[in-house]
């Protein structure tokens, strides 16, 4: 039975730097094993808070993430918009963490995770 409408549309997570991953939001457990599988120690949320249901994931995910030892960012885009004061936050949110392994995600994956491909030339 399909709970989730949205998950046929979700991406796939994948790695697109030796310590950056993007994908979609995950349920938090389902996001938990993937972090722990890759060795994944923060999480990055570009989820929109202005949109009560992405709020309300964010909240979730940080409430089931940070007591678990796992770092918890958040650097809220708007769907298919592009705001450059957003991407240079993402940027340096990217460079702080370094060495860390990073996920980085969207509700679905797809769209504004191209930011950070984008940016990833800038950010070893």
């Amino acid at each position: 039975m399909l709970t989730d409408p949205a998950g046929l549309l979700k991406a796939e997570p994948r790695q697109v730097s030796e310590r950056v991953w993007v994908g979609p939001y995950m349920d938090p457990q389902e996001l938990l094993f993937f972090l722990e599988e890759n060795n994944i120690k923060i999480v990055i949320s570009l989820l929109d808070e202005d949109l009560v249901y992405e709020r309300r994931l964010f909240v979730r995910e940080y409430r089931y993430l940070t007591p678990l030892g796992i770092r918890v960012f958040t650097v809220p885009i708007k769907p298919f918009m592009r705001d450059d004061l957003k991407v240079r936050q993402l940027e340096a949110l990217l460079k702080v963490t370094r060495p860390a392994r990073v996920y980085v995600h969207s509700y679905l994956g797809r769209f504004r995770v191209k930011l950070v491909e984008e940016i990833l030339g800038n950010v070893p």
